[in-house]
């Protein structure tokens, strides 16, 4: 039998695979160091026969190169991470999926939870839900991938450049119209969803649309009402307040009338809690504001955008609508929206 006996020098790891590979690594791991060690851990996926070996090898070529790529440009990125077994063990799970499906997506999400994973030096939830996440990502399809993106992005996120339909309609175009074509019908791709533990479907509650919509960016769709209907909202005296705080103003749809100059209720309460106005008050003109918003048909008609049809029917006629995200859903959703469009936003916002 051969010797298992390893030795490593001071500040070094010892990883043996199976056979007689010994790799050390020391501190301060380099390009090199790494492409070395995703080849060994490569080296352990399952033997194929000799044509799908090629085809494997050669995604695994690709996938290693986006790795060190990524590690490589990304100034946060940790390289010492890949001493670490734990994320030996991710990224070996990785290339595996990636191996087996060689898509172009799933590589590229799996590349963005890697490069965070690396981050993550203690075992926080952050950390092993990222390991869950890459454990995961290797039993999704792209019809997941794109629901569970989609789901996050409705029902978890704001974005706050929107500020008119201008720039909602560049929000959509960008970051939600290109899931739509791989959004699946079929019941059981949210069942598999479930069984991956990505996210459960609600009994009861259903999420409408275009109440969701208008929630977060109810502000930007707003037909204004007139200085008469505020008045009878407010007291006078409490108007000056709101207009010298800049928070109501000409109607983005309308410049005859007025309108709250915020998106939604929570930045409306949150900025005039500085008028020293009573939260009654303040209630009752986001009241009004509230009832000046379109109606489904009115919105989609002024948007004007066919694929936008098509979300509200998706949404309505799928289970999307009960869809729920665990943390691990979470942070593949929020991996794919990096690579669907470039979403800037760190997932320890949504995973603490």
């Amino acid at each position: 039998m051969a010797s298992q006996k390893q030795e490593a020098g001071a500040g070094a790891t010892a990883i043996q695979s199976h056979g007689n590979t010994t790799i050390t690594i020391h501190r301060g791991i380099g390009p090199d160091e790494m492409a070395t060690i995703m080849s060994a851990l490569a080296a352990q996926l399952p033997t194929y026969v000799a044509l799908a070996r090629q085809i494997v090898d050669k995604r695994l070529q690709e996938f290693q190169d986006k790795v060190l790529e990524r590690i490589a440009g990304s100034p946060t990125a940790n390289r010492d991470a890949f001493a670490d077994p734990d994320f030996q063990y991710g990224i070996m799970r990785a290339q595996h999926a990636f191996a087996r499906s060689g898509d172009p997506a799933i590589r590229d999400t799996l590349v963005d939870l890697i490069e965070r994973r690396s981050r993550e030096n203690t075992r926080t939830r952050l950390a092993l839900t990222l390991n869950e996440a890459m454990e995961r990502s290797a039993y999704l399809t792209r019809e997941e991938f794109a629901e569970l993106t989609l789901v996050y992005f409705i029902k978890y996120t704001i974005n706050h450049n929107v500020g008119n339909i201008e720039t909602f309609k560049e929000y959509l175009r960008s970051a939600i119209f290109p899931l739509l074509p791989d959004i699946s019908r079929e019941r059981a791709s949210y069942q598999f969803i479930e069984a991956q533990s990505c996210g459960s479907m609600a009994t009861f509650v259903q999420g409408d649309l275009h109440v969701n919509i208008l929630q977060v960016y109810g502000g930007i769709f707003s037909k204004g009402f007139s200085r008469e209907q505020l008045e009878s909202h407010m007291p006078e005296k409490d108007v000056g307040p709101l207009e010298r705080a800049a928070l109501i103003g000409p109607c983005l749809n309308d410049p005859t009338a007025l309108q709250l100059m915020r998106k939604n209720q929570d930045e409306f309460m949150r900025d005039a809690s500085s008028t020293g106005l009573p939260t009654a008050a303040l209630q009752s003109v986001w009241n009004l504001f509230q009832n000046t918003f379109w109606r489904k048909d009115e919105l989609l008609d002024y948007v004007g955008e066919p694929a936008l049809r098509e979300l509200y029917s998706l949404w309505q006629e799928t289970p999307l609508h009960a869809l729920n995200l665990t943390t691990v859903g979470i942070a593949i959703g929020h991996a794919n929206a990096t690579r669907v469009c470039s979403l800037n936003a760190d997932l320890s916002i949504w995973i603490k």
